[in-house]
């Protein structure tokens, strides 16, 4: 398997390292502290690691520590480490925290970054909302609409524009 992907010039395929793996599973099972030191001892080991850098940024998302994730984030801004699972849980983790503004903003680049998709827009939609921006949720909502008017996102949505209108029945 290795002599053809090197007669073809691709370099072999890298197995994840001992490390990275505890440091998954230990993402896993909710051990997001543990997994932080781990996915540190790994940028340690190797600090050109993508996998370790992307395993921190969402570690530290999870823990609610969006300014120090988005830290570490910032100067790998322009490289392949800016994914939209990167991207989302930054968007998230600010959500939670209350913080919308840097929500709608995180989950713009996640749409900009990546093909959109319906759920990508309602989220983004909902972040709108809680950051007061409704004329902006609202075009979020019809690009949405327009690409699965089916999609069960869309419907919470549409729920949540109702409920607050104050129209309840709706």
């Amino acid at each position: 398997m290795l002599l053809p992907m090197l007669a073809l010039g691709k370099p072999p395929m890298r197995m994840p390292s001992k490390l990275m793996m505890t440091g998954e599973r230990a993402q896993q099972t909710g051990s997001y502290q543990q997994a932080v030191e781990i996915f540190e001892e790994g940028l340690e080991r190797r600090p050109q690691s993508k996998r370790f850098l992307i395993g921190l940024i969402k570690a530290k998302a999870q823990l609610n520590q969006c300014e120090e994730a988005r830290d570490v984030f910032l100067p790998k801004r322009h490289t392949r480490v800016a994914n939209r699972e990167v991207l989302e849980a930054l968007a998230s983790c600010f959500l939670r925290i209350g913080d919308y503004s840097e929500a709608v903003e995180w989950q713009q680049e996640r749409i900009f970054l990546s093909p959109p998709k319906v759920r990508a827009f309602a989220r983004l939609a909902t972040y709108q909302l809680a950051a007061g921006d409704r004329e902006g949720a609202k075009q979020s909502l019809a690009s949405a609409v327009d690409m699965d008017p089916l999609n069960e996102s869309v419907f919470a949505l549409r729920l949540q524009f109702a409920i607050g209108k104050g129209q309840v029945v709706e």
